[in-house]
């Protein structure tokens, strides 16, 4: 996992974001995101976080910001309201180790 990032299975999201606060929080060890609040989605290649971008707009979601440490990969620096991060783990790993080595 990338430092900081918090996990939510594909298959459970769109039935997790319904949950009130104290039932997510339980089943999930960290406070429910609010419907405005910036999260950004990743996964290991792009194609979950795609999907899951978009479950989370569908279920009223409209600001991803969950990994603020991704802010410096992305591609996009645009007001998006959805950011999915679309190198996701593969990208960040590879730009890890070179700024590691260098």
């Amino acid at each position: 996992m990338i430092p900081s990032a918090v996990n939510i299975p594909l298959s459970e999201l769109a039935n997790s974001l319904h949950l009130d606060r104290t039932t997510f929080l339980q089943k999930y060890g960290f406070e429910k995101p609010l419907s405005n609040q910036r999260m950004i989605f990743y996964c290991r290649s792009g194609m979950r976080s795609t999907t899951a971008s978009d479950v989370a707009k569908r279920n009223g979601y409209t600001k991803y910001g969950l990994l603020r440490i991704l802010r410096k990969y992305l591609h996009s620096r645009t007001s998006c309201s959805i950011l999915n991060y679309k190198g996701s783990w593969l990208e960040w790993v590879e730009k890890e180790s070179k700024g590691s080595s260098a």
